[in-house]
């Protein structure tokens, strides 16, 4: 059985949990994002626009012609994910596919003249939307919270990497052992049930040929 990626898995700090569910990081971070999509969400909508689409919007707004796997990286989704999300894109004229002029295994992504004219209008709710949210804070405090949510983001990712590393080093060698032992088994079978030619006994002959009269 595989094992997951757990909390447990990881050396604990010297840090006491928190029982309160408000003073938890992650539900705090989880609830804090279901708010924000909400917010964002709803108006977006009133322009044809999905939520699992703007991001990408966002992304290629800021660097145009992105292959998929730069995508997918760039926002932290999955290849198949990413190229689910394009090809309905694609359909409701957001992006448009391109063949690399280098590379032809490459396919680029663009956004098309329909997505830029309804950039003004969808940034302009962002905008708004970011007011909302940070509308409490200081300028100095919201630098400080950007900060803060690189570095956790940042902790994770490299906990998830270094314990996915850890997982696929201890299945490799476990997987070439299993490997070894499926090829000796098929060796030993080949010899049991090799057929040894018999000698024949004295005086009788091994020929099924019908003498001659």
């Amino acid at each position: 059985m595989n094992k997951k990626f757990t909390p447990s898995n990881l050396p604990q700090p010297d840090r006491v949990l928190d029982l309160d569910l408000d003073g938890s990081i992650g539900f705090l971070i989880s609830d804090t994002a279901r708010h924000v999509k909400r917010l964002l969400y709803g108006p977006i909508a009133q322009h044809g626009i999905r939520g699992g689409s703007w991001f990408v919007l966002r992304a290629l707004w800021e660097n145009d012609g992105l292959t998929q796997r730069e995508l997918a990286n760039r926002l932290g989704m999955t290849q198949p994910s990413t190229l689910e999300i394009l090809r309905v894109m694609e359909r409701e004229g957001l992006v448009r596919f391109e063949r690399d002029t280098v590379d032809r295994r490459k396919l680029r992504i663009y956004i098309t003249e329909y997505a830029n004219t309804i950039k003004t209008p969808l940034l302009r709710i962002a905008t708004e939307a970011n007011s909302v949210l940070l509308g409490r804070l200081s300028q100095a405090e919201e630098l400080l919270l950007k900060v803060m949510l690189r570095t956790v983001r940042s902790s994770a990712a490299d906990a998830i990497a270094k314990f996915e590393l850890n997982a696929t080093a201890k299945k490799q060698p476990e997987a070439l052992n299993l490997l070894d032992e499926a090829r000796e088994g098929g060796e030993r079978k080949r010899v049991a049930v090799k057929r040894v030619p018999r000698t024949p006994e004295p005086g009788k002959t091994t020929s099924n040929k019908k003498r001659k009269a």
